[in-house]
């Protein structure tokens, strides 16, 4: 705030001239001042008109921080729109745009409809608890905090509110992803267990592979006994002479029954043991 004397050429004072700062620029950056003049009064004295012009100027400024000297009755919906579409013509890229859109048509049932200047904090929360109430998740919730905290800087930084609302407003804590080392210890857990498996599999078909390898020994144990035969790695072949094919062909289809193979009336039989 500062208070300058304004005086006629005859050195006499007029008036004095009040400036007070207004708002900063979106896009320059400047400082933008609002100015006041206050009549010099010839009648009342030098001290008295100090006097009066100091406190016409404390007026004055707090005017401008509660925007009672301007229009503050745009509500929180209104200004987004207009805060939304000054970002989309300096900073923010058309798909930031687009997010900020639809933030704000999540907002605008809880914070909409408030005129800036009458917004607090305690608003703020009260709209973070009904959108929780409502099943909107934390990390939902704290998106649309900083969509809020974003718009009301801007309004701040135009000077139309005397400060970010959102700075004095306590939203719902992000919820946290699982750290690095749980995962690692999950992966380590189902790793375990999946080792654990293979080990009764292999552990089942070396069980499996024994019976079939004792239930076929048997086998070619009772058909040594009664015909010719040799094995090759996992085929047993059985043999039949010639001499008695009745006689040989009973004792082949036994060894089959025995081993659980289907055996035809062929010379020769083919035992799987796996």
């Amino acid at each position: 705030m500062n208070i300058q004397e304004r005086k006629n050429k005859e050195g006499k004072i007029t008036s004095y001239r009040i400036r007070v700062f207004d708002h900063r620029d979106a896009q320059t950056g400047k400082q933008v001042f609002r100015t006041l003049s206050v009549k010099y009064d010839d009648i009342k004295s030098a001290a008295w008109n100090r006097k009066n012009a100091e406190k016409q100027a404390i007026i004055f400024e707090k005017g401008i921080a509660e925007q009672t000297t301007s229009d503050s009755r745009v509500t929180f919906d209104e200004y987004c729109d207009y805060a939304i579409k000054i970002k989309e013509q300096s900073s923010i890229s058309a798909s930031t745009a687009y997010s900020y859109r639809s933030y704000k048509k999540r907002v605008a049932p809880y914070l909409g409809h408030i005129q800036l200047k009458k917004m607090t904090p305690a608003m703020i929360n009260g709209a973070y608890s009904k959108m929780l109430d409502n099943g909107q998740s934390r990390n939902s919730v704290y998106q649309l905090h900083l969509f809020v905290h974003a718009m009301l800087a801007m309004a701040f930084k135009e000077g139309l509110i005397p400060r970010n609302y959102a700075d004095a407003a306590t939203p719902p804590k992000k919820e946290q992803p699982r750290s690095m080392h749980s995962q690692r210890n999950s992966l380590i857990y189902f790793s375990n267990c999946f080792t654990r498996i293979l080990r009764c599999i292999v552990i089942l078909f070396k069980c499996f592979s024994a019976c079939c390898l004792q239930r076929a020994a048997e086998s070619v144990s009772y058909v040594r006994s009664r015909g010719i035969m040799w094995i090759s790695r996992k085929t047993a072949y059985i043999s039949v002479s010639t001499s008695s094919p009745t006689a040989q062909a009973h004792a082949l289809r036994k060894a089959a029954r025995q081993t659980q193979v289907t055996a035809g009336f062929t010379w020769t039989m083919k035992l799987w043991i796996c």
